[in-house]
């Protein structure tokens, strides 16, 4: 596995700060067994090694290509797109690879879901900080 733009960064910023790093040390292997991949309050993508597998909720293909507003207002047709890469040799995320591994790609989606319900059962709710300067007073 490939070490992420962030640890390099890291990394780099700890060297040039004195301390030692073995993060970029050849056969070094990430803190985390998994990276999620979060957007808003819900995980849509895990990595796990050089496999990354996705879910994403997008509209239909019908929908998409309406660009006028229809008269009667209707909800758009949602449809899940799972998607399955190795990285090690597709890091453009091009080949959908969830026929060709379905074990794997099941194996992932597991530990997503796991780590979802984990994530929403421990969210705090919204809320506004009150006495906060946003600086423009």
């Amino acid at each position: 596995m490939r070490p992420s733009v962030q640890t390099l960064i890291a990394a780099t910023c700890l060297l040039a700060l004195g301390a030692e790093s073995v993060a970029t040390a050849p056969g070094a292997k990430s803190l985390h067994e998994a990276i999620y991949y979060l957007r808003g309050r819900g995980a849509q993508a895990i990595r796990f090694g050089d496999w990354k597998y996705r879910i994403a909720t997008e509209k239909s293909p019908k929908e998409k290509k309406s660009k006028r507003k229809a008269a009667s207002v209707t909800k758009p047709e949602k449809i899940n797109v799972e998607t399955l890469h190795n990285l090690s040799n597709d890091i453009g995320e091009q080949t959908n690879l969830i026929d060709e591994h379905p074990e794997i790609a099941q194996r992932l989606k597991r530990q997503l879901a796991t780590f979802e319900t984990d994530l929403r059962k421990n969210l705090r709710p919204a809320g506004v900080a009150s006495g906060v300067s946003t600086g423009g007073d």
